[in-house]
């Protein structure tokens, strides 16, 4: 393998959080199934997406069937990957990527980033009334474990004021919890964000996880830009 393609596999590996090894089986049975399974490479990868997603929020099996049994799959649907495909209907695949904080158009299958970071979901509180609704824990937003996190390669100054948030959240569907985890994307903060910041972690920190970390350059791009799962990022810090 040639230095810069092993380099690319091994920074993209570390940004979706797979092994180097299996990130290279991806990418050869997808480019297989391009050239020789135009037709079938969609739904293929509508199952792929659905598995990858379940999994990374490593729910069981007959969690998922739980989850699911309102769409009438259940876990000898789920244990044939063909009859499955016939089962995930376009709004249940727009209401899982609700519920996980993905793409709509990711999980249907098209040549987009996992997450949509244009949505205003995405996107930095405008007020301090909107930043403590959306972060300090209530029953509304089920929020459980906050992290405010930076790029450690920032230029000098910058890693203080420019902030990406990752909130991992306590939901529940058809008596099952799971825990998506929603990214907000790094954006550049003020002297008065940064005090919403400190006064969120001094004020509520004991009571649940709230904190502040530096993160790799590599895996600040990957959120930033949308091209991984927020929890598999979430679960290595």
């Amino acid at each position: 393998m040639r230095a810069g393609t092993l380099q690319l596999v091994q920074e993209l590996s570390v940004r979706i959080g797979i092994s180097q090894s299996e990130l290279l089986n991806m990418i050869v049975e997808g480019s297989l199934r391009d050239i020789f399974l135009s037709f079938s490479n969609s739904a293929a990868s509508i199952i792929d997406r659905f598995e990858v997603l379940m999994q990374a929020h490593q729910l069981p099996p007959t969690d998922i069937a739980q989850i699911l049994s309102p769409w009438n799959i259940k876990l000898s649907v789920l244990q044939d990957r063909e009859r499955t495909v016939d089962y995930l209907t376009t709004s249940l695949l727009q209401e899982l990527a609700d519920w996980f904080y993905v793409s709509r158009d990711w999980l249907l299958g098209y040549d987009v980033p996992v997450v949509n970071t244009g949505q205003a979901i995405h996107q930095w509180p405008h007020s301090e009334d909107e930043f403590n609704k959306f972060i300090i824990p209530s029953a509304e937003n089920k929020n459980c474990d906050i992290i405010f996190f930076s790029n450690e390669n920032s230029p000098k100054g910058e890693c203080k004021n420019k902030s990406g948030i990752l909130i991992k959240k306590n939901e529940s569907a058809s008596g099952v919890n799971y825990y998506p985890v929603l990214s907000v994307i790094p954006q550049r903060i003020n002297h008065e964000q940064r005090r919403w910041v400190e006064q969120a972690i001094r004020s509520h920190g004991r009571t649940c996880p709230i904190r502040s970390v530096i993160i790799p350059e590599g895996t600040a791009i990957a959120l930033a830009q949308g091209t991984t799962l927020p929890t598999l990022i979430f679960r290595n810090i």
